[in-house]
């Protein structure tokens, strides 16, 4: 367990102990300015997202709008009309209510936000750390620095991961946390996403790093107290599992449960070996490096889905994922950053590039996945695979508001060509210049809006600095 010798006067200890103490784990957050979440620790530093009162009904004009609905496909130069949050129309010179605040879209394309489907976010802070030290891999690294991390490490790295989502064009994000360490550790990763108010699942893991079961009795606890944490709708609960075999049944025994919590299941898996009569529309099977069209077909079958990480997936060794067999069966796919250690960074444009290329290459045709498919993937399909289609992943009346604008005037995104192929191609995190999600801005003008990014860059690097010296990295 990690070494809370210097933090006896800031952490509450006894909460991370078998039996929870709801009165320690449920603590209010008035006094910090952000209600109904859990506080069993003092923040080291001020809260760095504050929510900001906007108007109630927004107006998008006179943008490209690529709306990610079959039926209404693109405009354009068209409107999308927020309301609570809501999107309640999208269409060519939309009349407004009265006091809609109108935000001029010209020169910009307008999507829905992108829907990122599996990262290990705790471990954000040792962000391309592999390969400075020979010899020490992914696994040997997270688990020599995941031992000593404290719940405010959890909430830097969650901080400084979901600034970088919202900034990128992320609005739903996949939190798969494999270091739940204690109940203070879910508590840390869990206000650090709603303080930034970004969308996701947070999906809980393991107890620790290279340890294997979920702490049951706290998964139970969390969803029982769902409504302190879930930041009004924003966020969703699931269970994060390692591998299930026939042969470790406590494992099996980790669905078994979330199934009766009525919660989703994500788990890292190569092959059906072990659980294919687990498969179902509320599964999620992360990597799947070792499956074919069959097995693929299978998922498809129950609803399953699956979640490829091609940088991670190459960058430690695995191969290439079979990206085509997954397109031929017909499952649902999502993209993942995975694990910055690997991946680098969070840039689903990098990420769409990478897949349309991957699988053109091995299926040795030009033409096998368009740029459109693989906008899907990143938007509708990404929010089908973590059961988020009827919120999200399109601009489509009754939705929530969560868009993106895309700008076009930079050097790298100049001429319009074919939108699809300059989104996927052509642009990069820094071309975002505006993100709401759930109808509020998050960035605006190019700016993060009410996040103090040198605050969390720099709580970040204190916790790294803390971590690599109680590791001896």
């Amino acid at each position: 367990m990690p070494d809370q010798s210097l933090d006896k006067e800031i952490f509450n200890t006894k909460s991370s102990q078998k039996g929870i103490n709801r009165r320690s784990f449920i603590g209010g957050m008035t006094a910090l300015g952000v209600s109904g979440i859990a506080s069993s620790f003092t923040l080291p530093v001020k809260v760095s997202f504050l929510p900001l009162q906007e108007a109630n009904h927004k107006v998008i004009r006179n943008g490209y709008v690529l709306t990610m609905d079959a039926q209404r496909g693109n405009l354009p130069r068209g409107d999308v009309l927020i309301s609570g949050g809501k999107i309640t129309a999208v269409g060519e010179k939309l009349e407004v209510p009265a006091g809609t605040e109108e935000v001029n879209a010209e020169n910009m394309m307008v999507l829905p936000g992108f829907v990122e489907t599996h990262w290990h976010i705790w471990n954000s802070l040792m962000r391309s750390l592999i390969g400075s030290k020979p010899g020490v891999g992914y696994f040997e690294m997270k688990d020599l620095i995941g031992q000593h991390f404290r719940p405010q490490d959890t909430y830097a790295a969650t901080r400084f991961a979901v600034a970088e989502a919202l900034n990128s064009g992320i609005t739903t994000l996949h939190d798969w946390n494999h270091n739940v360490r204690g109940p203070e550790y879910a508590e840390a990763s869990l206000r650090a996403l709603k303080e930034l108010g970004i969308r996701g699942r947070f999906s809980q893991g393991q107890a620790a790093a290279g340890e294997p079961y979920v702490d049951l009795e706290l998964l139970e606890h969390l969803h029982q107290h769902w409504a302190d944490y879930s930041n009004e709708g924003l966020l969703k609960l699931g269970l994060a599992s390692a591998r299930i075999t026939d042969d470790d049944p406590k494992r099996k025994k980790e669905v078994i449960k979330a199934r009766e919590l009525g919660l989703p299941v994500s788990v890292h898996a190569d092959t059906l070996s072990g659980f294919e009569d687990l498969l179902g529309n509320d599964f999620q099977i992360i990597h799947a490096m070792e499956m074919d069209k069959k097995a693929f077909e299978k998922m498809a079958k129950t609803g399953a889905s699956v979640s490829f990480s091609p940088f991670s997936e190459m960058r430690i060794g695995f191969g290439l994922p079979p990206v085509v067999d997954a397109l031929n069966s017909g499952v649902s796919i999502g993209l993942s950053v995975d694990t910055t250690p690997l991946s680098g960074n969070a840039d689903m444009f990098a990420l769409m590039k990478v897949f349309l290329n991957l699988t053109n290459g091995m299926a040795q045709d030009e033409f096998k996945v368009s740029a459109r498919s693989v906008l899907e993937i990143a938007t509708n399909e990404g929010a089908r695979s973590l059961g988020m289609e009827n919120v999200c992943g399109s601009l489509t009346p009754g939705k929530r508001a969560d868009v993106i604008m895309v700008s076009v005037k930079d050097i790298n995104m100049g001429v319009l060509t074919d939108p699809e192929n300059l989104l996927v191609l052509s642009a990069q995190p820094a071309n975002v210049d505006s993100v709401l999600v759930d109808g509020k801005f998050r960035k605006r003008n190019g700016q993060l809006v009410g996040i103090n990014q040198e605050e969390i860059i720099s709580e970040a690097r204190g916790s790294l600095n803390y971590l690599l010296k109680k590791s001896g990295w």
